[in-house]
């Protein structure tokens, strides 16, 4: 499948480089997920009424850490997470976030390799393409098994700060979007110079406010490389606001390949961190070259054997105690084996008040 054209990138001014019937729903900092086609007014926004402004060590040691309460495998987007692409001009940095919009909308792996806790409704505000250009990601994302309803695409030119962050979060109650995705970022830029933080950072302002409120889940920002290729351009806010950064090249005398490289990977046990593989695009989007069957890691089976044992489920302070002492291993260590069996759907965690309580996905041997 050939690689769709990318828009023309242009830096800032100045820049040197479905429907259910449903009574209530709780907001995604308790619950795990909000139904699909639940439009967000009717959301009950309760992280602003449990969650304290300063925890303890040990209240915070409690809570789901990023391996265990993430969106996609490996640390690439934890729950609240800010994700940024960039790549030099014509990439293909629009075409891979069709790739990570496609699957967070319908619950297939990102890459093939990467899992999707569940399906999401995502918002994509595409500020540059035509809408013939348009169709034709969308072409290609339908012909890549990405048809779904979940994911929607609005042609947004006018987002220019004060008054784009209304329109946003009109628009987000409106579609009932819990990803937002900015292709390109500055449509919402009203400052000089992307070099000045304190102008970039209302963008960035405007963003996490929409995550604080509970109006989404993540973010997915579009960028462009500076001049030399090497780094974002402007300021250096947009290599530190971002959980995580994903930069995409060209490979040299194959057209239809990129390098991906997994530049930041907040997330303390991601194997990801300043790693990278070449994808090509085909006929099920962009998939890595080298194609490896999942490992299924000890610690991981360890996890839901543990709950499977306890009667299939176990709180978490309990359950970690437990693989703690059954693998010998530091706290860190066993939330990660946590993780990885939620991400795997082995385990699942639901809230039993202000803890959560973890459940056994796996179907018992016979």
């Amino acid at each position: 499948m050939a690689e769709l054209g990318e828009p023309d990138d242009f830096p800032p001014p100045e820049d040197p480089d479905e429907r259910r019937d449903m009574s209530t729903v709780v907001d995604f900092s308790v619950a795990r997920s909000t139904p699909i086609g639940v439009r967000r007014e009717n959301v009950v926004p309760v992280s602003a009424s449990i969650e304290p402004s300063v925890w303890t060590v040990g209240d915070l040691a409690v809570l789901p850490s990023a391996e265990e309460d993430g969106i996609v495998a490996d640390g690439i987007l934890p729950r609240g997470g800010k994700a940024l692409i960039y790549a030099k001009s014509g990439a293909g940095k629009t075409t891979l976030l069709d790739f990570l919009a496609g699957p967070l909308a319908t619950g297939q792996p990102f890459l093939g390799r990467y899992a999707v806790d569940r399906p999401r409704r995502v918002l994509v505000c595409q500020g540059e393409l035509s809408i013939p250009e348009m169709a034709s990601h969308a072409q290609q994302l339908v012909a890549s098994g990405f048809d779904s309803d979940n994911l929607m695409f609005a042609r947004m030119t006018d987002l220019r700060l004060p008054g784009g962050g209304d329109a946003l979060r009109a628009l987000i109650a409106t579609t009932g979007a819990e990803v937002l995705a900015l292709d390109p970022w500055y449509r919402l830029f009203a400052g000089e110079s992307s070099d000045k933080p304190e102008q970039v950072g209302q963008v960035f302002d405007v963003c996490d406010r929409l995550l604080k409120d509970g109006l989404v889940e993540a973010v997915l920002m579009v960028h462009h490389a500076n001049v030399t290729g090497l780094r974002t351009a402007g300021s250096w806010m947009f290599e530190g606001w971002p959980s995580t950064i994903l930069k995409v090249e060209t490979v040299v005398g194959v057209p239809s390949q990129r390098m991906l490289t997994f530049e930041k990977i907040r997330a303390p046990s991601s194997s990801l961190m300043g790693t990278g593989l070449t994808i090509a695009l085909g006929d099920e989007g962009y998939l890595p070259i080298i194609k490896t069957e999942r490992v299924v890691e000890a610690g991981e089976t360890l996890a839901v054997l543990v709950v499977r044992e306890a009667g299939g489920q176990l709180h978490r302070r309990e359950l970690l105690a437990r693989l703690m002492a059954r693998a010998r291993c530091k706290e860190r260590a066993a939330a990660k084996y946590l993780g990885q069996a939620v991400q795997a759907r082995r385990l699942r965690s639901v809230r039993d008040g202000a803890e959560a309580v973890y459940q056994s996905l796996d179907e018992a041997p016979s």
